[in-house]
Parts: structure tokens; sequence; C-alpha cells
């Protein structure tokens, strides 16, 4: 027994044994209680301190309430418990406390046996640990990243970050295979071959990967996972997943908007680059490069681009205006063509600025402004031609109209009557002159019909030929496959007539000894939509080609820009008039037509007429023959608003025998008319422009009141309006002014007869 007080003595443990009385007194305790309690066994034996006095007054309640339901408990022999106690120094103590509980006969307990143990120390370095482990539980909690550690892939910790990203609760997860959160068997074994493959080889697994949301959605996330044990695969594993789904959403939409510029650029048709702050070529777009003929990044802008050896003059980028959105017209020195060019400014993300240009090829468009502009300083000169024209005719008719009477009045050997036939001719010419003005202004009068050119330009070959030296030799090169078109023949032969007499002029100045050719050709073409972008004045279709080519001396660009306008010539004084291209020009824009010349000098000149195909019935009516008298007994209606024309015209007429009404307007004619009984005025003559009422609105009414009236018209300028109707009424019903005495009583003379018949 003395051996067993010996090993008891000397254990850290300290046994007890106290009564189940008032204060728990002491009956027993080992000799090494000192060591602990600071108390003596003496203190403890004698009844100075008794249990209940050492234990902390914080921790006796819970004390008391164990011990009384352990009491309750019969069967229960053995309590176990953690406690504080005060040594006598005042140090707190913690205790493990085994008691065993003793009973008498009748099962009230009487005393207990206890075994106690310092634990002090254990309980700070337990203590310590829980800190340490509430510390680490609210770093993971805390943490930006879903942390966890899974066991055989089921999870037995998980932080609140990676509940929220996969929408589970921590409850749902904890003890949840992985499984439920990928979307497929592949998906969750090869993550799982993966880990395997790379804890084999003592790495840590880091890969990107995705999860399914507990709604459903994917979760994209960059995970790593690493064992806890090193060399145990069968240990925990620690996960830390970060979520990049935003991350591969935002990644997604730089690579589309990228994708997207990129494919915007390879596929625009304009030129683009972009330079750095310094005139560095950052980029260029296949459009570009094709024009460069090489990548130029990083070569200098104005370089690549230009070919410049400086700054090109036109950028107005300077370091305080290097933010700014600018816009300039450029004619590049490196292919010589016209530019619309926008600057626009590029932040970086470090902050500096680069500048995206586009360059978009307006040279087809510039060339087109040119066109319209110079058609439509064509049209501006046409119109004050045929203004001109218009009345310029009026007073030739005067004038001829008077030399012609005093010419009939006197006999041939009279001294007058060859200086009044020189003002007759002189008059012819100045006629002429006005028919070339309204053959510019697009404002002749044209009878169309059915033209043969092929034959035309046979039958007129022989013609031209006399108008030519001997050694320029004329050559017809015409295709049999060409298509009839429908033309005034006499304008047909003027285009051709004054074409050709153009290309002798410039052969005959041509100083070379080659061989001197004219060469007419003729062909069907198509023309389409390609050729009429570069062609304003020009529809797509089927036009016959008149095609006029000489080896003369050719023509620089300053004659070629002003070639087509009125009285224009590059000839001396007194060897053209200018008006020969002139007509050709407004000849073949009054058929809605088109011609263009090419020229350069020294190496001749082409002028291509394309003239619209028709498949026109022949509309040309049979000419009454002319050997008819020229004067009557009939009643004519004068209405003329120019009265010396008016005056004139009257006298001729009744110096014929006629009776002749005049009124100033259509008005009152039409006032004149009704005055007079039905069908007592044989032949209505009019003018076709002139205020109030003009002629045509005046020849629809005067009907009604004589019906079968004969109708003949006159103008030195109708409109396009007007000019329809007369074509549709015959051209026996329409004389041009200045029109010669005798081919109007002619004419007179034939409608008479006519509605006699």
């Amino acid at each position: 027994m003395e051996e067993i007080y010996n090993i008891i003595n000397q254990s850290p443990a300290i046994v007890f044994i106290w009564k189940n009385d008032m204060g728990w007194p002491v009956e027993y305790v080992s000799e090494n209680v000192e060591s602990v309690f600071g108390y003596t066994p003496e203190e403890f034996l004698s009844g100075a301190v008794s249990y209940a006095d050492v234990i902390h007054p914080d921790d006796m309640e819970r004390i008391l309430r164990d011990l009384a339901v352990y009491a309750e408990k019969q069967q229960e022999k053995r309590i176990e418990q953690e406690y504080r106690i005060i040594a006598k120094d005042g140090n707190v103590v913690w205790l493990d406390h085994r008691t065993l509980i003793l009973r008498d006969d009748h099962g009230k307990i009487v005393r207990y046996q206890g075994v106690v143990l310092d634990m002090t120390e254990r309980k700070r370095m337990q203590e310590k640990l829980e800190e340490k482990e509430r510390k680490i539980s609210a770093i993971l909690q805390a943490a930006p990243t879903g942390i966890g550690v899974a066991v055989n892939r089921l999870f037995t910790e998980v932080n609140q970050r990676f509940c929220d990203m996969v929408g589970y609760s921590e409850q749902e997860l904890l003890g949840q295979d992985a499984r439920m959160l990928y979307f497929s068997d592949e998906e969750y074994e090869a993550i799982g071959c993966k880990q395997r493959e790379s804890f084999y080889n003592g790495a840590m697994m880091t890969t990107e990967s995705r999860l399914r949301h507990k709604s459903g959605k994917t979760v994209n996330i960059f995970a790593s996972w690493k064992l806890l044990e090193k060399d145990d695969v069968s240990a925990a594993i620690i996960f830390n997943a970060l979520d990049i789904t935003e991350l591969k959403e935002t990644e997604k939409k730089h690579l589309q908007s990228e994708y997207r510029f990129r494919s915007m650029m390879e596929s625009m048709s304009d030129l683009v680059y972009i330079c750095s702050a310094d005139f560095r070529v950052e980029y260029m777009n296949p459009a570009m490069i094709k024009r460069t003929g090489r990548d130029a990044t990083g070569e200098f802008c104005y370089q690549a681009i230009h070919d410049l050896s400086h700054r090109c003059p036109w950028c107005t980028v300077t370091p305080e205006k290097h933010e700014t959105y600018f816009e300039s017209n450029v004619d590049s020195p490196k292919d010589d063509r016209s530019y619309h060019v926008s600057h626009s400014p590029i932040v970086n993300d470090d902050g500096s600025v680069s500048r995206m240009v586009v360059l978009r090829d307006t040279t087809r468009f510039k060339k087109m402004e040119e066109q319209l502009s110079q058609a439509q300083k064509m049209e501006s000169i046409g119109n004050l031609a045929g203004g001109v024209a218009h009345d310029f005719n009026n007073i030739l008719t005067v004038i001829n109209g008077y030399a012609q009477m005093l010419q009939m009045g006197l006999e041939k050997d009279n001294k007058m009557y060859s200086d009044v036939e020189q003002i007759i001719k002189a008059g012819d010419r100045a006629a002429t002159l006005t028919r070339q003005l309204l053959a510019f202004s697009r404002k002749q009068m044209i009878m169309p019909r059915t033209v043969d050119i092929n034959q035309l330009i046979t039958d007129m070959k022989k013609m031209l030929e006399r108008l030519i030296p001997e050694d320029i030799r004329l050559t017809t090169l015409l295709d049999e496959n060409v298509d009839s078109i429908f033309a005034d023949p006499s304008q047909l032969e003027q285009v051709i007539l004054n074409l050709v007499v153009n290309a002798r002029d410039a052969v005959n100045e041509q100083s070379s000894s080659m061989e001197k050719v004219i060469i007419i050709s003729t062909s069907k073409i198509f023309l389409d939509h390609d050729y009429v972008a570069t062609h304003k004045e020009t529809c797509p279709g089927w036009y016959l080609q008149l095609q006029v080519d000489d080896n003369g001396c050719g023509m620089p660009p300053a004659i070629l820009e002003h070639i087509f306008e009125p009285f224009y010539t590059s000839k001396n004084v007194g060897q053209g008039t200018g008006m020969g291209l002139a007509t050709v020009y407004g000849i073949v824009k009054q058929n809605q037509g088109s011609i263009y010349v090419y020229s350069e000098p020294g190496q001749g000149s082409t002028f291509k007429i394309y003239w619209p195909l028709k498949n026109e019935g022949d509309k040309e009516k049979k000419q009454v023959k002319n050997n008819l008298p020229i004067g009557g007994n009939e009643v004519i209606l004068l209405v003329e608003d120019d009265e010396a024309l008016r005056e004139i015209t009257g006298r001729q007429l009744r110096q014929v025998g006629y009776t002749v009404i005049e009124a100033v307007n259509g008005k009152a004619a039409l006032k004149e008319a009704a005055a007079r009984r039905p069908g007592t005025i044989d032949l209505l003559f009019t003018d076709v422009v002139m205020p109030v009422m003009g002629g045509r609105e005046l020849a629809a009414s005067i009907q009604d009141v004589h019906p079968g009236i004969a109708i003949l018209f006159a103008s030195g300028y109708p409109d396009d309006r007007i000019r329809q109707d007369i074509v549709e009424l015959g051209k026996d019903r329409f004389i041009s002014k200045p029109y010669n005495i005798k081919d109007l009583l002619l004419r007179i003379r034939s409608l008479l007869d006519a509605r006699q018949v």
C-alpha cells in the first residue's frame, strides 16, 4: 500500500476524496496537491479549506448542475469535468477532473473520489489554437476566392464565398460529392485525372474550369488544388477557386470587339492605318498594305503612305492638338490620286494618344464633280446661246424678208440687184450661225427617222474625201452587226462632217513624216454600270459607237477642257468659228447620247459618240413636191408678237394675193377668229412661243371656231415639249426662223392644197 501512495504522490495527478456535505470537506488528498493548488494537504484535511472554497465562482453553478444531473442517474458512477480553481496565490488553474461517485446502500451519494490533472497549459494552447482557427476561419470567410477542403472529393469545409459562387449553402455542400457541381461525368472525371497526375508528380494543380451553379448557369473558375499531406493522395485536398465569369465575359466581348474591328478593317475598301504620336505606323488594314506594297508598321506614316521625306503639309496634328478630330482632302504624291482623309484620336490604356486615319479614294468622284461642273457650264452656255438665237432669228427674218422683197422688185441687170443679193447671202450665213447655236443648245427642230448609219457614212464618203487633201487617207471600219438608229439624217451628217473637218485640221498640223490617217468606225457596244459610274452623262444599255480617230497633233488638257464650248477655237484668227465641235456636242446631247474625247499632244485624238439604239419604225413622211404655185387668194391669220416680223411677213403674203389678218398673240387671234364666220379663215400661221397665249394652245382652241383650218407653226427657239408636239404633227406643219419667203410660200401653198384635197 505504501508503494501505491508513493506512486500517487509522485505523479502529476492529484487524488481527492471529499464528503457530499456542505462545502465538500476533504477526507483525503495526495501529498502533491500543493504543487497545483498551493494549499498543503493539512490545510484541506483540517477543514481550513474545503474543496468548494477553491472552485472558481463562475464555474460553480455549472459543476453543481452537472452533479445534479448525474445524481438522478443511479447507474452513472463517473463524471468528467473541466473547470477552473483559484490557487492559494490567486492564479487561476484549469483542471481536468475525473470523479467517481460513491453511494450508500440506499443509492444516496455519500462522497466523491476524484483524480485531478492540471490542464492550464494545455488549455492555454487550446485557446491559442482556437484563436488561430478563428482567425483562419475569418480570413477564409473574408477571402475573395472560394476556398474549401475535400476528402475523396467530398466537401468537408467550404467558405461563404464558395457557397455564393455555386449558389448552395454550406449545409447543402458539406458531405456532398463534387460531382454535383459539374455539367457531365466526363468533365468531372477529366478534372479528377488531372488532379491525380499533378499530385503524383508532387505538384499543385492549376487550371481553368467551369462549374454548374445551383440555378443551372455556368460559373467559370480559375482554380488550384493542393494536398494537405504531402505524398498522401488519399489525404484531404485544399482548393482555391477564383470566379472569372465576368472576366471571361469581358474577355469574350473584347475578343468579339477585336474581331469586329479586324473584320471591319479587313473588309473595308477604304485605306486605314493607325499611327503613334510620333507618326510611326502601328497598324495597316489589308487595303492599305495592298496600296503600299508592304506592311509598313514601325515606319513613319508620311514616308510609307505618301512617299514624303517630311511631315505631310496638310497634317494639323501638334502636341497641343493631338486629341482633336479633323478632315482633309489630299492629292497623294505616291499614286497621284485624290483622297478624303479623316483623322480620329484613339486614347490608349497608358494614356498615350494614337490616331486612326481613314483615306477614302475620291478620284472618281472628283472627276465626276468636274464632269458635272462642265456639264452645268455647257448647259448654261447652251441656254444663253439658245436665247440669243431666238431673238436673233426674229431680227434675221425681218432683214432677210425685206431684202427678198426688194430683190423681187428688181431686174437682174439692175445695179442694186447684186447688192441686195449680198445682203441675202449675209443673212443666210447669219441664219446658219443661229442654227449652230440652236444645235449646241439642243433647241434645234429635228425630224428623226430610222437611219442605217453604215449606209449614211458610205454615202458621205466621196463628199468627205473631197474635203480633205490627197495626202490624208480616209478609212471606214463599219461593223455589219450595228442596228439602225433613230435620228435626223441631216444632223448625223453634220456631226460626221464636223468631226472629219476637225480631224483634217489636226492631221495637217502634225509635223512628222508618218502617213496621215483619219478613221471612221462603227460598232455595237453595251455600256455597263462600271462604265456609267465614271461617265456621269451616260446610262446603261446598248449603244451605237461612232468613232473618229486621227493621228494628228493631239491636244493638251488645257484645250480638252474647253473643246466643246461655243466659239472656242485653238486655230488662228479667221481659220475657224469655234462652233463645229460645239454643234456636235449639242446634237449628240439633244438625242440622249454622249460624247467623249481622248487625246494627248503628239498622239492624235479619238472622238467616241454613244448614240442610243432604238427599234423605231420609219417615221418619215413623204414630202409634197415643191412644184406648186406660191400664191393664192385664201385668208391667212398671222399671229406674231414681234411687230417688225409680223409687218414684213404680212406684206409678203399680201403681195402674192393672200388676205392677211394680223394678231399680236394667241388671245387676240382667237378674238379675230371669233368675229368671223366659221370656215372663212383658211390657214393659221402662228409663232409657237408668245406671251399671254402660245401658238400650240391657240391651234387647239381655234379649231372649235374654224374646223379643218390649216395650221403652220414657226419658231426660232422651241422647247422640248413643243418640239415633241411639232414632230407628232409632221415636219410640213413647222418652219424654222429665220425662214426664206419662198420656202414659206411653198409651205403655205402645200398645206392649203392638202386641205382642199
